[in-house]
């Protein structure tokens, strides 16, 4: 019987099911991970790289080589590949970023094999036309320019450099003069070098049973391409020395901000107890950030935090823009509420907030087997297991007031932070 008068039993999150990855080892060598996951006949198949910016030596080849790869083989143009894989229904994507890079096709399952065929053509013979090189240099470069005048990307890019050093792969921010000495036979070079079998990795993720399994076998398993084994990185960083930057512009409306400091990534013990930390502070609508800076004071539309994880190591950031001439105030604040968290004691009540707020979130994340694959292939690139995911429900039902107070202590004091300010200078 259905009764209206009464909230339903509320009972928190201590655990979550996740289907899991089964890994296969495909003819060529190559580890297939699937998750059979979906309901609808449609499926995600992603081929990841070793390949990030991390292993390039000239700056944007990487990116280049990812976006360009699928604009013509030495068969098919980049209009040819584009109306076919539209024929099938079919989506192709790509990624890069400072760790890995990626391909994806999304496909109907009984569009599967020939969409795959595709993908299997770029990886083994792309071809680099000159003139898809020569459009995408000049309007990424255009697009570099144009950033180039927005205080919130001088910010982003300068803050890179300054908390990992300039010549830290994390670090390295693009100039003007790489879009004049990058050439195409650089990002060809690149991609013939990095993106090999044994730089590769497989997640197949959606309704994947064993037909599609057979058919990303006698695709994907029948590539043999030689190229350079990367292997992990492990490069120290060092805490920057000076932690006060200012970047004037003095015709800006409003100014960029950003503190924060190197940390660790997410295969660190204190990590998932820190994004509770982080929530509290800045990561989400109802953290103490976004009620100071934005609905007590006016200062901003929004202002958050993130605890950023990556391969090598990871980073801190608070990151807002403000209006000019409140920007030496919202910074003040901003520093007054990570004094507080190193002062006082969180209450129950807005722990048990945070907490809801983070094992939601968590649920959401892990809806469908897409999503899946996204939490999977996080795990897989930092050599993690599923028990990551156990281990980081624990953390956010058990922690406590007192052990938020200790981390804020060891990690938050203001007096560590970087300081950057794009604008005019803070009076």
């Amino acid at each position: 019987m259905l009764v209206r008068n009464s909230a339903p039993q509320f009972e928190s999150i201590k655990k979550i099911d996740l289907i899991k990855a089964n890994k296969i080892e495909l003819k060529n060598g190559v580890s297939l991970h699937v998750i059979n996951a979906g309901e609808q006949d449609l499926c995600k198949v992603e081929v990841l790289f070793y390949a990030g910016t991390k292993y390039q030596q000239q700056a944007l080849v990487a990116s280049y080589a990812n976006k360009l790869c699928i604009e013509g083989t030495s068969q098919k143009t980049s209009e040819q590949i584009s109306e076919e894989i539209d024929f099938y229904g079919s989506y192709l994507e790509t990624e890069c970023n400072s760790d890995w890079a990626s391909l994806k096709i999304y496909a109907l399952n009984k569009y599967l094999r020939p969409s795959l065929n595709v993908l299997c053509q770029i990886i083994t013979d792309a071809n680099f036309p000159k003139e898809e090189f020569d459009i995408h240099n000049q309007n990424t470069f255009q697009q570099f320019l144009t950033r180039n005048k927005k205080v919130s990307d001088v910010a982003a890019s300068n803050f890179q450099e300054m908390l990992f050093g300039k010549d830290n792969f994390y670090g390295r921010k693009n100039t003007e003069a790489d879009y004049s000495s990058i050439t195409n036979e650089m990002v060809a070079d690149f991609f013939n070098t990095n993106y090999s079998t044994q730089n590769m990795v497989v997640v197949a993720s959606g309704k994947i049973e064993d037909n599609q399994i057979a058919e990303i076998q006698e695709t994907l398993g029948s590539i043999v391409k030689e190229g350079k084994k990367n292997s992990l990185l492990n490069l120290s960083f060092q805490q920057p020395q000076n932690l006060n930057h200012l970047i004037e512009k003095e015709d800006a409306v409003q100014s960029a901000l950003r503190m924060g400091k190197p940390m660790f990534n997410k295969t660190h013990p204190n990590f998932a107890a820190l994004q509770v930390v982080n929530t509290i502070l800045g990561g989400y609508f109802g953290s103490r950030l976004m009620k100071n800076i934005r609905e007590d004071k006016g200062y901003t539309y929004g202002i958050g935090s993130g605890l950023v994880s990556k391969v090598e190591g990871g980073y801190w950031v608070i990151s807002s823009e403000v209006g000019s001439d409140v920007c030496g105030s919202a910074l003040n604040e901003t520093k007054k509420e990570l004094s507080i968290l190193c002062n006082e004691l969180v209450s129950e009540e807005e722990l048990s907030l945070v907490k809801n707020y983070m094992l939601g979130q968590l649920l959401k994340n892990c809806d469908g087997a897409f999503s899946l694959s996204d939490r999977f292939v996080g795990l897989l690139m930092y050599d993690l297991d599923y028990s990551y995911y156990d281990k980081y429900v624990k953390v956010i039902n058990e922690i406590t007031p007192q052990n938020i107070l200790k981390l804020c202590q060891e990690y938050l004091n203001p007096d560590t932070f970087l300081q950057l300010v794009v604008g005019k200078n803070p009076q």
